[in-house]
């Protein structure tokens, strides 16, 4: 088809179309499309054919049509002005100087199209008055979106005809910078920053473009070196709302390249923000990347720049407290190495050790703490007190810790001062491990609780009737106690569940069944602690249809485990209540054949006739303890 003809039928089809209408507008573009499609060469002068507010609501709709289905319509006839010539003019107020007020279609397409850079460069073709920087009502401008979608020509051409660098955009307090650096537009960037932009603006969250680009998940790809490489005044030690760095930002996303960056170029390796956080404890607490660490003491000391290993946080905690929250053995090392205080206090009185014997990491890391300290020749301080006086043994053992326990014992921890934790934070802090059953967290505290009654007896402490109380405490707390022996007898009755348990086996020759039916201290001559927790890993007792079934066997474990604890300590409180009557063999015939929480009740009852008199309480504490050495020496000639 022919220019002229094309010229005709372009006429006649408006010749029956209100353009003021939007469905005929509609109609008009669906029927126009076919025909500009391959309108190559010879375009028409617009201006013959339409008005200028003709042209914008065309390219406004094409704008819209390019969100949706229709696309490559809209985008067509986008091209197809653009290729025409058609130049818009601005309008002009009463002394004749341009109207910068104005929404043009650019702003349309700012919020209508996400990323198509060249429907904005096909736009700011056809408005190219790049004297005259229109601005939508809600400040947003031209030089603004050239910006946001890296328009290279019109953010060149804006600024050689003496646009602000450093014009806001009211909404969000975004310079120009801000936009292209949000939107990773290099070479506007460039542009921005060789003319002047100022790189340290905030915006209205606080945010400078530097700090954008600290902030992104991605490492930096050489945006960042643009604002040292120009050379701009950069503030790079400022800090925002929350007293936050570059550096801080940098850190916390783990970027290396951009951590590297920073320091090389003047970043103060020791700012603090408002909660007391350095970039070494954000290092310590969050940021897991190998070798970071490392990398961070390396580019200090080439840069000659202490770091500050030992600052303490609003919660008056070093980073060396934080690498051993995270069990990060890395981090340990290199605080240690790099000067760390292994005895330094936090605002309650804990020293790392305190940590790590109050918390639930692993002894592995408590041995790491020593070795390390024993390699840097440095002294660990174990038994120093905390703010509540308590030592890192005591916290090791309120938390049911006996590796810890050993571990302190071994490095000198001293029993002769030694206090057994009182009920207040005796086992208050134990919680099931993530991918810890029910059943062996159960077994795990009863068999950690012997042993460490047993590591501390071996080290000399003997328990005082107090502390076995509040164990015994601690039993019916996290209900470890075997119940009514009615239970049982109604399980070897039921030949369903009979017939299972017989099936699991706990060791060879010696099913789930058997062990429900022996005697304490007769499973105790045939199993060992560890086949306990080797059958309940193993998830055998699972196949126990019913809950209920599962908790008589953990509950018989553990009454099994403790079971010399509870008669040695009831048979003194026993002997008591019967006022001294009986013979020492009777009561110890009689409370043979009692439960734990039996003779749990039995302890509490001697304890409550105590506490109604003073006078009698150090009386009984110096004739109990004759019974105690009496009742072993019976168990071992058994």
């Amino acid at each position: 088809m022919s220019t002229s003809v094309k010229l005709e039928k372009l006429r006649s089809l408006l010749e029956n179309v209100k353009l003021e209408d939007d469905d005929q507008r509609d109609k008009f573009r669906c029927q126009l499309d076919p025909l500009i499609s391959d309108w190559i060469d010879e375009l028409p002068d617009l201006r013959d054919i339409f008005q200028a507010h003709e042209i914008e609501w065309l390219l406004q709709d094409s704008i819209r049509d390019n969100d949706d289905e229709d696309r490559n319509e809209g985008e067509r006839f986008i091209q197809f002005v653009a290729r025409s010539g058609y130049r818009d003019e601005p309008k002009s107020d009463e002394s004749g100087r341009p109207l910068r007020r104005r929404t043009t279609p650019v702003h349309h397409a700012a919020a209508y199209i996400k990323s198509n850079e060249e429907i904005f460069d096909m736009l700011f073709d056809v408005y190219d008055r790049y004297d005259v920087n229109y601005v939508d009502e809600d400040g947003l401008s031209h030089f603004h979106i050239a910006c946001e979608f890296g328009c290279d020509y019109a953010v060149e051409k804006f600024l050689e005809l003496g646009q602000d660098p450093d014009h806001l955009v009211p909404a969000t307090g975004n310079s120009s910078l801000h936009l292209a650096v949000q939107y990773e537009h290099k070479k506007v960037v460039e542009l921005l920053l060789r003319n002047g932009a100022d790189p340290n603006l905030f915006n209205n969250i606080g945010l400078t473009p530097l700090r954008i680009i600290c902030q992104r998940d991605d490492d930096d790809d050489g945006l960042a070196e643009l604002f040292f490489k120009i050379g701009n005044k950069l503030q790079i030690n400022a800090q925002d709302k929350n007293r936050n760095t570059l550096l801080h930002a940098a850190i916390y996303r783990g970027h290396v390249n951009l951590i590297e960056l920073l320091l090389r170029n003047g970043a103060d390796p020791n700012p603090i923000n408002k909660n007391g956080d350095t970039p070494l404890h954000i290092l310590c607490r969050r940021v897991r990347k190998e070798g970071l660490l490392q990398l961070f003491f390396e580019i200090c000391g080439d840069i000659g720049k202490t770091v500050r290993v030992d600052v303490f946080d609003q919660h008056g905690a070093t980073p060396l407290q934080m690498a051993y929250c995270n069990s990060d053995e890395e981090a340990i090392k290199l605080l240690l190495i790099n000067g760390a205080d292994p005895n330094s206090t936090n605002e309650h009185g804990f020293t790392p050790l305190h940590v790590l014997s109050m918390n639930n990491y692993d002894e592995a890391v408590v041995k790491l703490f020593f070795e390390m300290n024993d390699e840097m020749k440095q002294k660990v301080e174990v038994d120093a007190k905390d703010n509540f006086g308590r030592t890192p043994l005591q916290w090791a053992v309120a938390n049911i810790s006996p590796n810890k326990v050993d571990i302190l014992l071994e490095r000198g921890a001293d029993l002769s001062t030694f206090v057994f934790p009182t009920e207040d934070y005796f086992g208050a802090k134990l919680e099931q491990g993530l991918c810890e059953n029910w059943m062996v967290f159960k077994l795990r505290i009863a068999f950690g609780i012997m042993r460490i009654i047993e590591s501390l007896e071996k080290g000399g402490y003997e328990l005082f009737q107090s502390d076995a109380i509040s164990i015994m405490k601690l039993f019916a707390t996290y209900e470890l106690f075997k119940k009514s022996r009615d239970f049982e007898i109604f399980w070897t009755k039921n030949e369903k569940y009979t017939e299972k348990a017989k099936k699991i086996m706990i060791i060879p020759n010696l099913s789930t069944y058997d062990l429900i039916q022996l005697r304490p201290w007769e499973a105790e001559k045939q199993l060992l602690h560890a086949d306990y927790f080797q059958i309940v890993r193993s998830r055998r007792l699972f196949r126990l249809p019913k809950r209920v079934y599962r908790e008589v066997c953990v509950a018989h474990m553990c009454e099994i485990i403790s079971r010399r604890f509870f008669q040695f300590w009831a048979l003194g409180c026993f002997y008591e209540l019967v006022h001294f009557r009986l013979p020492i063999r009777c009561c110890d015939m009689i409370i043979e054949e009692l439960l734990n929480e039996d003779l749990y009740n039995i302890c509490l009852a001697a304890t409550g006739q105590r506490r109604e008199d003073d006078e009698k309480k150090s009386t009984t504490n110096v004739m109990i303890r004759p019974l105690k050495r009496a009742r072993f020496k019976m168990c071992r000639s058994a």
